[in-house]
Order: structure tokens, then sequence, then C-alpha cells
């Protein structure tokens, strides 16, 4: 659920969506689209993943609420697309809080509520070319902590 939730909210900024369109990716993007000679074409994108985070409990069952730690990675050439891109990222994500609408398992809306979400660790790492490219890639990517609401299933 926290990948609907961040493409959510990534997708929903002008200045983000303008930048990468759909090209929001969950753990990971893509081959890369080739032009007539075979070479990648350069592209912005961003990817998301997962790697921590729980459910929080107390004594008697599972709480409403999830911590998940979520590294972005924003793709992009040259190295400051890369590092606009990020910076558009970090805008909408650090700090947030709020209700969102996110399509749910079974196809509905669902509201999830963001109680925080913070920055614990930005980065960036640069690629060299590959496949006969000369095409350097660049990516500035960050770990975000985020305090989100979930549903928790019930006995009955």
């Amino acid at each position: 659920m926290i990948y609907r939730l961040l493409y959510k909210l990534l997708h929903d900024s002008d200045d983000i969506r303008n930048r990468v369109g759909s090209r929001i990716f969950a753990e990971n993007a893509p081959a890369p689209r080739l032009d007539a000679y075979k070479r990648p074409i350069p592209e912005e994108y961003i990817v998301l993943r997962n790697f921590s985070g729980s459910a929080d409990y107390h004594l008697e069952a599972e709480t409403d609420c999830a911590n998940p730690t979520v590294q972005i990675d924003c793709h992009a050439t040259p190295a400051t697309a890369a590092e606009s891109l990020y910076q558009l990222v970090r805008n909408r994500l650090s700090g947030f809080s709020g209700v969102v609408d996110v399509l749910g398992e079974g196809g509905t809306e669902e509201e999830m509520t963001v109680h925080e979400c913070r920055i614990i660790r930005p980065g960036m790492t640069v690629e060299s070319p590959r496949d006969a490219s000369d095409q350097w890639s660049y990516n500035h990517s960050a770990d975000f902590e985020i305090y989100h609401s979930q549903s928790v299933p019930t006995l009955t």
C-alpha cells in the first residue's frame, strides 16, 4: 500500500508529473527505450523501494499505524536534472502530513492518513555508461520514513 500512497502523492504534483509523467516505479524500472542505433534514450524517472518498516503492535494486536522506510531514487541526465527532480520530490514529501485517497486492494478508494514524512538520508550516485552507450546516469536518492495509517484485519 505504501507504493500506491507515494505514487499518488508524487503523481498529484504538477511539477513532478510534468517531469516524469507516469514513470514512477516500484522496486525496479523497466529496461530503457532504445533509439534507432540501439542506444538508451535518456529519460527521467523515479524508483520507490520499501526496504524496512513494520506494523505497530501493542499488547493485544496490530494497531492501525505503520512506519516504513522507503528509498526514493530520482534518475535523470545530466546531474543537475537529477538534483532538481530530487528537490521536487523533497519539497513534496518532506514534512508532509494529511489525508490521501488511495486506490485500495479491492479497487475502491481508501483514505490513508500520513502522520509524518521525513528524510533520514539523502545522497547522490553516478553510474557509468553501459550497453555501448556514452550516456552517464545520475541518481539522486533519499530515504524517507513515513508514518501512516493502515487498515487492520479484524476477526469476526
